[in-house]
């Protein structure tokens, strides 16, 4: 994300569905801040792992902060982590943002571990 940007950040559920989160941790509070509401808004180029979690969950993203207007060229937007004990098996996209489905994800995961397939959903917010 640049300087002047902000996104939503949420905590979902092996499911796909929105948990409320209870806490945000920053790693570098000079690079970003996390609202309680998920917002995150960028302070300075630099990169932080932002985590959120809620009872015994939690998730992390990671974040680059650059400087300027637009994100340079070829810039990787975000990427997928396979679960912990899980063997990723595909990617897939989500239906197009311009069907007037707001929440609607824009990519799932396709995971195998012990207990089966696992799906995981994901927005296309930048982050």
């Amino acid at each position: 994300m640049v300087v002047n940007d902000s996104r939503q950040l949420s905590l979902v559920d092996n499911l796909g569905r929105t948990i409320p989160a209870t806490n945000w941790v920053v790693s570098d509070p000079t690079v970003v801040r996390v609202g309680l509401d998920g917002t995150v808004a960028p302070v300075a180029p630099g990169q932080a792992t932002i985590t959120g979690s809620y009872q015994n969950l939690s998730a992390q993203a990671s974040v680059v902060v650059y400087s300027g207007t637009a994100l340079p060229l070829g810039t990787v937007k975000w990427a997928v982590s396979p679960s912990p004990g899980s063997i990723p098996t595909d990617f897939k996209p989500g239906p197009p943002p311009n069907l007037g489905n707001p929440g609607v994800p824009a990519a799932y995961a396709f995971e195998l571990n012990s207990g089966g397939l696992l799906i995981r959903a994901f927005g296309s917010d930048g982050l």
